[in-house]
This record gives structure tokens, sequence and C-alpha cells, in this order.
């Protein structure tokens, strides 16, 4: 049996070295995620590895290794493109959400009452069970072809129409309705394929303005693009595809072109992907600030949909999502494998890790560098775990908005913190314990706000947790009644201004104590 190793050519073996060493000159650390690369690259057919770590929230490595292509010329660095294959359907799937969540779409009607351009065919299956977006993001809409083969450089290609029939030069069968929806999940690219032509529809904008508009501008996605082909002036900053083992050989023209760019279509970048789970994990935790959904959408997405499970390898589907885990364990991530690349994202719901890996191959290496990189960050599950904080108390729960009250919270897995906000407001802070944290309050307008405590690995929100209240109104006008010297207290514009009712009372004692008998 001849290994992968033994069947390099001893050019690949030279060309690995260069590959290290391009990954020496960034500023990242060298830590196991780096050797363990390094030796994927040195041993299997990999040219090309790109990965983004996220702890804490932040991205706190962003690192390229080896070369686009064999031809040796260009490294890889983190803004290096690569084709994400399914994981589009992630993305595709929280643009759907979005408008959920504006009232646009709704998940659980019929799709065909916002498709415009084309309808889904009704039949046999339709007959007690309508599709729903809600079952096109869970792959339980009943929906065949489970995914596209893309088109080669020089071939025609297809309209979304003439995908969706299945007509001349489409290379795929019409997207039909194969079961009843709702009765079993089978994985269906054409299921998303669908949702494509509805978002179009019911936007009135192209796929990638729409998806540029609602999910990649607002997360900061910058070098992400659902552009197929892609344009001439990328080329240069994309990987080539590579497929085969254990000798690979280069995709004709590169990559190839799929023009159902819901299901398959996204170029991006392994940042980029963090940043898009970041944006998500945002939403779960319900910190303040814009969010991509809203927190009781983005809890639905990432939990296991009815009948979406036995399938995918976690086993579980939400909307848009492979879902697994409970507690402090739970996670949300998708897969993406085109002719020539493979990708892989994870983020944990409640700690705030999770990472991005892209390579040029067709490689389950993409699922080994996550499990290292769950070892080296000590993700749940993995030795050296480290619960994210939790919030018990917070006493007082109520200061003036002038701040300076002093604060004690109390909780768990509080001695990593490295910030605590008031509304979004920066406090002064101490750590006492692990279960406790001093802080001053900030100066803050009147009203009740969310607490925000961050540690290094995650961070926690006790929302509505601290009221400012504003200060008793004061009325320094005379008037009969209740008084002072002859002055009643009560509203008026003295209550503006702590420092003049102080001159006003001083001034109403000097009245009372010299005044002539």
């Amino acid at each position: 049996m001849v290994s992968a190793y033994q069947s390099l050519p001893m050019s690949k073996l030279i060309a690995s070295l260069l590959m290290v060493a391009t990954c020496l000159g960034g500023s990242a650390r060298a830590d196991k995620i780096d050797d363990h690369i390094k030796n994927l690259i040195a041993t299997r057919p990999i040219w090309a590895v790109s990965v983004a770590v996220i702890e804490g929230g932040k991205i706190v490595k962003a690192q390229g290794y080896g070369f686009t292509g064999e031809d040796k010329k260009t490294p890889v660095t983190p803004s290096t493109l690569f084709q994400a294959a399914s994981i589009s359907k992630a993305v595709a799937a929280m643009a759907a959400l979005r408008l959920v969540d504006q009232g646009r779409l709704a998940l659980d009607e019929d799709v065909n009452t916002r498709l415009k351009s084309w309808k889904v065919p009704e039949n046999e299956f339709t007959a007690t069970a309508k599709v729903t977006l809600a079952g096109l993001l869970s792959h339980t809409a009943g929906i065949g072809v489970s995914g596209f083969q893309g088109y080669q450089e020089g071939a025609a290609v297809p309209s979304l129409l003439q995908v969706l029939d299945g007509a001349a030069p489409a290379n795929s069968p019409a997207v039909r309705v194969m079961r009843v929806p709702g009765t079993k999940g089978a994985y269906s690219g054409g299921g998303y394929t669908i949702m494509q032509q509805m978002l179009i529809d019911v936007s009135g904008k192209g796929f990638e303005p729409f998806m540029r508009e609602t999910v990649l501008d607002v997360l900061g996605m910058s070098s992400s693009a659902f552009e197929q082909p892609l344009p001439q002036n990328k080329w240069g900053l994309a990987a080539h595809g590579y497929s085969g083992y254990p000798v690979p050989t280069a995709v004709a023209g590169r990559w190839k072109t799929y023009p159902e760019l819901a299901a398959a279509g996204v170029w991006t970048t392994p940042s980029d992907l963090a940043r898009f789970v970041m944006g998500l994990q945002r939403s779960l935790q319900g910190l303040p600030g814009t969010n991509i959904l809203s927190q009781d959408l983005a809890r639905k997405a990432v939990s296991p949909y009815p009948g979406a499970t036995g399938f995918g390898h976690t086993g579980a589907w939400g909307l848009g999502f492979q879902v697994g885990g409970q507690g402090v364990t739970r996670r949300f991530e998708h897969g993406g494998d085109n002719p020539g690349f493979t990708s892989l994202f994870r983020g944990y719901a409640e700690t705030g890790q999770g990472a991005a890996v892209m390579i040029n191959e067709n490689d389950s290496a993409v699922f080994q560098i996550l499990e290292t990189v769950a070892q080296q960050y000590s993700w749940p599950g993995s030795p050296g775990f480290v619960p994210p904080p939790t919030i018990a108390l917070v006493s007082p729960a109520e200061g003036g908005t002038v701040g300076g009250t002093p604060v004690t919270i109390t909780g768990t897995n509080l001695s990593n913190t490295v910030e605590v906000t008031f509304g979004g407001l920066p406090a002064s802070f101490t750590v006492s314990s692990n279960t406790e944290v001093s802080c001053v309050t900030p100066a803050h307008a009147a009203g009740t706000v969310a607490i925000v405590l961050t540690t290094k690995t995650a961070p926690v929100v006790s929302a509505d947790a601290f009221r400012y209240a504003p200060a008793p109104p004061v009325d320094a006008g005379v008037a009969d009644g209740t008084s002072i010297g002859g002055c009643r207290m009560g509203g008026g514009p003295l209550n503006e201004s702590p420092a003049l009712l102080i001159i006003a009372l001083t001034a109403v004692l000097l009245l009372r104590r010299y005044r002539p008998a």
C-alpha cells in the first residue's frame, strides 16, 4: 500500500518546507494549531489552509498557511478567498431569518404565497402539507436534489429558473417535492435554491446585492461575495481548487461556477466566517447593540427542528445550521464541500468561542484542524475548559444617574473579568474573587439598563439588571403647605441642578436664622 506521503513528488515535499516558512513570518505565535497544519501540509496533498479562531467573542487568531496553488507564487494570507460551498446555506439562511424578524416573511407559511417568478409545482405530496420557509431551512420540506455539480470554465451556465426546472443547460434535475413536507428530513440544496428565488422575489433585488445589504455589510464581511463566476479582478486573491487523493489534480479553470448561490455560491475567508459566527453569538447572548437577529429567533435557529434529525455529522438541524450539545456545549456549525474546496465553521452559543477552517482540497483535515483548535483554546468538552461566567446577584440594583454607586456583582467564574459595562458604558471594577466583582457605576441617563460582564473567555449579560433612578423632584417656589422657611420644595428649575438646590437650601436656613424678631 502506498501512503499519501510516499505518493507526493519530491517537489511537493520541498515546496511544503517553503509553505511552512510563509507561516513563520506572521505575528501569530507558534502553537499546536501551527504545528498541526505544518505537518498536514508536509504530509498530505493540501496546498492551502486558512484558519480564524474566536475567543471571548473576538478573533484572536487569523492565519494563512501554504500557497494558493502549486505554482507556489502566492502565499496564503487571512485575506485569501476560498469557495465556501454549502456554508453558503447558513449565510443565506441568516438573510431569510432577518426578513422573518422584519415581518416580510413567515416561517410557517406556504412559500408559493411569496414566490412570484416561479412556483413550487403542486403534486400528490403537497396535497396535505405545503412547503414552508422553516421546512426549506431545516431540510424537512421534502424537496429533492441534494447538491449541485457546478459548471467548468467555458461551459454554459443556466439561469436560476433553468436550474429550478432542470432545463438545459442545467446539469441537475428539476427541483420538485419528492415526499410529504414535514415527514422526513433529507439534505436538499434544491430547497435552498427555491429560497434563493423567494428572497429575490420578496426583496426585488439581485441575490448578491440583497445578501450584501442584508448580511455581509451588516456583519463586516467585506471580503465575501455571492459572485459566480468570480470576477477576473479577484482571481489573484483566490485559492485554486484541487481534488483527488492521494495525488490531487487541479480543478479545470481553477474552480467551478455555481449559479445556485444560496446553496453553494459564496466566496469568503475564515475571518469573515468568524464575523458571521460572532454575529449570531451576539444575538444568542442578547448583547446590547446592533444584533443580526432577535434573541428569540436566534435561539430557534440553533435549536433542533422537529423531524430534522438523523442526517449530517451532528445528527440534528436547526434553521440553517447543524446543531448539537446542551448547556455550555451547545453549538452550531456548517460545512462545505465543492470540487477543490472544503470548509467548516463552528460556534458555541454560550461561551463566545468558535473557529472557521478552509482548505483548497477535498479532505477531512478540516475536522482534524478544528479538533486541534478545540484543544488549544479549551473548548467545551476539552481538557482545561473553563465554564462561562454567570451573574446571580447585583447589589444594590439601583443608583443615581450621576454614577459613583458602589455595586457588587456575585456569580461564578468571574476571576478572569476584563470588562464590566452598564448600559454599554464601562465601569471601573475590581475582581474580589472568582465569585465576586466590585465596581462603581458610570454616569448614565435614567432608566433600566443591562450589565455586561466580559471575561477572557466569554461575555455574560444580566438583562435589565440595574436601574438608574432620576433625582427626586424639587420645587423651590413659594407656596402654602409643607415648607421650609416658607418655601415649599417640589418641581421647578432647582430640580435641574443639585448645586442650585444646595444653594437654595442654604439661603433658606440663613434667612430663618437671621430673620428679624
